[in-house]
């Protein structure tokens, strides 16, 4: 007998319990959508940021052995 979330009786229950019922037939969509939040807001260094450091460092370099 499959029951609508609404016919759940929720008295005295933990709140997490409670979020867990109401969100288990989207569960699977749920963790998705964590996971590709997740990887999308990861920090994540780029070729071009890499390469202007690199260009950063090298010119302090020169600009140092000039100044010696």
């Amino acid at each position: 007998m499959n029951h609508s979330p609404l016919d759940h009786r929720y008295r005295g229950e933990h709140p997490i319990r409670t979020v867990h019922y109401l969100f288990r037939p989207d569960r699977a969509r749920l963790a998705g959508a964590v996971a590709v939040f997740f990887a999308k807001h990861a920090p994540v260094e780029s070729g071009s940021h890499r390469e202007l450091l690199e260009r950063d460092a090298a010119y302090a370099r020169l600009q140092a052995t000039q100044l010696a």
